[in-house]
């Protein structure tokens, strides 16, 4: 019932023209943001497949323990950082995870109070797409959602506020 109500919200939104007003509010699940879903498709750029790097855990986090007891040192990662990731994939068919450099672990675990929070990346198993988007176009508060089936890819890239790239 949320998926399909969440799914009917993004619908309407792209519905919306460039001179219409939209109210839209960040949803309860996703990480806060100022900003309207965009409807600009020429902003979806398709990147190279082989551009993705999964991300290296360091010594200084234990992804066996609680996720209190992690050092705040980030995870190297291609974006810079990592905080964590934020499991949705019961209820919304995604997950995201927290890349930009200014991510610490505790912004990580607030932004994430409605899903299952953990100190490493999404899992990679069913994944269909993923979008990488940066709140305001600001780097260090990168955010990489990845998207899984049985959503549709095209709802996905629909959705996606920043650069897709279909897996």
């Amino acid at each position: 019932m949320r998926l399909a109500l969440f799914l009917l919200a993004m619908l309407t939104l792209a519905a919306c023209g460039p001179d219409e007003p939209t109210n839209a509010q960040p949803v309860a699940n996703s990480p806060r943001t100022d900003e309207p879903l965009s409807t600009d498709t020429d902003s979806i750029v398709d990147r190279p497949d082989d551009s993705t790097e999964e991300p290296v855990l360091t010594d200084s986090v234990d992804p066996t323990g609680d996720p209190a007891d992690f050092d705040e040192r980030l995870v190297d990662t291609p974006a810079g950082g990592f905080a964590g990731s934020c499991d949705l994939r019961a209820s919304e068919m995604m997950c995201y995870a927290f890349t930009g450099s200014g991510w610490t672990l505790e912004a990580g675990q607030t932004e994430c109070a409605a899903g299952t929070f953990e100190a490493q990346a999404c899992p990679t198993a069913d994944r269909i797409g993923e979008c990488v988007y940066q709140p305001g176009g600001d780097a260090a508060r990168e955010i990489t959602y990845t998207f899984y089936a049985p959503m549709d890819p095209l709802i996905a890239e629909g959705v996606c506020r920043g650069t897709f790239r279909r897996l």
